[in-house]
C-alpha cells in the first residue's frame, strides 16, 4: 500500500475538522459589519493620524471574510466625523495600512505575526478570537444571547494613542486596564 495517498487524505481531513467557526448569517454579517464602522464614531486618533485634513478613514479587513463587502457597500459615499470611508482588504504578507483593522478568523494562525505589523501605528485592531487582547488586540467582538459584545483593551489603546469616548467604554462588556 503507498502510504503517501493515506497521508495526505489524512491531512486533508483534518484541515477541514479544524476549519473554525461556522459561517456567519446574512443578519450576524450586518451586525458585525456595522459595530465595525460605528466604532470609528468614538474613537480619537493622535495627531499625525490622519497625513492631511482630507485623509480618509480607512477601514481595512485582513483575510478572507463577508465582513470586506459587507463594509465595502455599507461605507459608500459615508463619512465619519467628517471623513470620507474607504474600505481596504489586506492578505498576508501585506502591511495593513488602515485607521481600524478586522482581522478575519481566516487569519487565526498568523495573529501573531500581523500584531507585529502594526505594533507601533495608531491602528485600531478588531476580532474576534478569545484571546486577542492577551495579544495586544483593542478590541474583541463576541456574542452572547444573541447580543454583540465588546471586550476592550485600553492600556493598548492607549500605547499606541488612541482614546475611547466614555459613551462606548460605558456599552462595553468588558474593559480591561486603565481608560
Amino acid at each position: 500500500m503507498n502510504v503517501r495517498p493515506f497521508i495526505a487524505m489524512v491531512f486533508l481531513a483534518s484541515l477541514g475538522a479544524g476549519a473554525g467557526p461556522s459561517e456567519l448569517s446574512e443578519s450576524e454579517v450586518s451586525a458585525r459589519t456595522e459595530a465595525i464602522v460605528n466604532l470609528a464614531r468614538y474613537v480619537e486618533w493622535p495627531d499625525g493620524a490622519f497625513v492631511i485634513e482630507r485623509t480618509p478613514l480607512i477601514i481595512g479587513v485582513y483575510g478572507h471574510s463577508k465582513i470586506y463587502k459587507a463594509a465595502f457597500d455599507a461605507v459608500h459615499g459615508k463619512s465619519i466625523n467628517g471623513r470620507r470611508v474607504i474600505v481596504r482588504r489586506y492578505h498576508w504578507p501585506q502591511v495593513p495600512n488602515s485607521h481600524v483593522l478586522f482581522i478575519a478568523p481566516s487569519e487565526r494562525y498568523r495573529l501573531p505575526w500581523i500584531m507585529k505589523k502594526v505594533e507601533y501605528s495608531t491602528t485600531l485592531t478588531v476580532a474576534e478570537f478569545d484571546d486577542f487582547l492577551t495579544h495586544g488586540g483593542i478590541v474583541r467582538m463576541s456574542t452572547k444571547d444573541d447580543k454583540l459584545r465588546f471586550h476592550v483593551n485600553t492600556t493598548a489603546a492607549k500605547d499606541v494613542g488612541l482614546r475611547f469616548s466614555s459613551k462606548f467604554l460605558g456599552v462595553a462588556d468588558q474593559v480591561v486596564g486603565q481608560p
